[in-house]
């Protein structure tokens, strides 16, 4: 898919849903779908999954405990 479909497909999805705003996920993958740098993030659902994630992405991370 080209940059610019997944772009569309963001801005789309987000009107879809009635907002006039981006997730934090969405804006990141729009931001680098356009050569923008972003900062690598994933999400944990668990302890051992936050672990895992640290090991791929690499020390000294940040944590968002919500």
């Amino acid at each position: 898919m080209s940059p610019k479909v997944e772009a569309e497909g963001i801005i789309s999805k987000a009107r879809g849903e009635g907002r006039n705003f981006l997730l934090e996920p969405e804006a990141k993958r729009l931001c680098a779908l356009y050569g923008l740098p972003v900062t690598r993030f994933e999400v944990a659902k668990s302890e051992d999954e936050a672990v895992e994630a640290a090991e791929r992405i690499g020390y000294p991370i940040v944590l968002k405990v919500v």
